[in-house]
């Protein structure tokens, strides 16, 4: 009987033990403003995995998702004096204060302040096994051989594939017969089934379809990586960068997390997972971070976009 009731003293009192040791843990809140398994989002979870190993933290990822991101970036915004809320997203973020103007209620360039550079994600153009093109030269030809006739499709104003394909446009002084879907993940299903010729994808998104030959991949977008040489001077990468209210990005906690990322995207092992979904782990200083920014921008400059 004594050795019962000393059995359950022990047992409350590690259960009580293992309690306090959660409750000291402080919530820390990432918003994303993407769909659970898209590119964003799957870095994001690996990166809050290995923030609680690293610090007395509980992550919770929020997606809120909606309007190209801007949903979930206004949220993080109206709970400015919160200092364990931030946003994982990508560059793109800013493009909406450009191509938003009526809808946009917040100023990315003023409300945010990027913490940490966590990724570069790669784009491809890719297109239907059917279209008559084996390079991104192939398609630029074609373009010009038919204006304004080759479908390529997007997931609408401001999504990666928007971009890129003004980016082609401009830069080649050609155009094509666009086709806006309420998604990216909408558009890659019609080019799996013939019904558009190009479109722009993630690596993630393409690997599946590619294994499948219902899409081939014409070439690879990236600010640093080594990319095809016919792309003539066309690059383009979508940053994932970890974001912070521009109020709270001086605090003790933001540093310290700041400085847990950055050790954290600099690991072997956080590299190779990152990779395998498609995107390059890839630290950056806060003026390097800064400089990829301001040419971003530049680029959608030149392409038309900030007018």
């Amino acid at each position: 009987m004594f050795n019962l009731l000393k059995y359950k003293a022990i047992l409350i009192l590690l259960l009580l033990s293992t309690n306090t040791i959660a409750d000291t843990k402080q919530l820390v809140r990432f918003i994303v403003p993407w769909s659970v398994g898209g590119s964003v989002d799957s870095v994001t979870r690996l990166l809050a995995a290995k923030l609680e190993e690293m610090l007395p933290i509980k992550v919770v990822v929020e997606n809120k998702v909606g309007a190209n991101g801007m949903i979930g970036i206004a949220h993080l915004v109206q709970n400015r004096s919160d200092p364990y809320m931030f946003a994982v997203d990508q560059t793109n973020a800013y493009l909406n204060y450009f191509i938003q103007r009526q809808n946009i209620t917040y100023d990315p360039f003023t409300d945010l302040a990027p913490l940490a550079h966590i990724a570069e994600q790669y784009s491809v153009l890719v297109s239907h096994p059917s279209v008559p093109i084996k390079t991104y030269k192939d398609l630029v030809i074609l373009a010009k051989q038919n204006p304004g006739q080759l479908l390529f499709g997007h997931g609408g104003i401001g999504n990666d594939g928007y971009v890129v394909m003004k980016m082609i446009s401009a830069k080649h002084q050609i155009s094509f017969n666009e086709i806006a879907y309420k998604s990216g993940a909408d558009s890659f299903k019609d080019l799996a089934g013939g019904h558009i010729a190009v479109a722009i994808a993630n690596t993630t998104i393409a690997r599946a379809l590619v294994e499948q030959n219902k899409i081939k991949i014409i070439a690879k977008f990236s600010n640093r990586a080594p990319i095809i040489a016919d792309l003539a001077g066309v690059q383009h990468s979508n940053n994932i960068v970890l974001f912070a209210n521009r109020g709270t990005a001086s605090g003790e906690f933001a540093q310290k997390l700041r400085t847990a990322v950055n050790d954290i995207v600099k690991s072997d092992q956080f590299k190779t997972k990152v990779e395998y979904l498609g995107n390059r782990a890839l630290y950056m200083s806060d003026e390097e971070l800064a400089k990829t920014i301001k040419t971003t921008v530049k680029s959608w400059e030149i392409a038309g976009l900030t007018q």
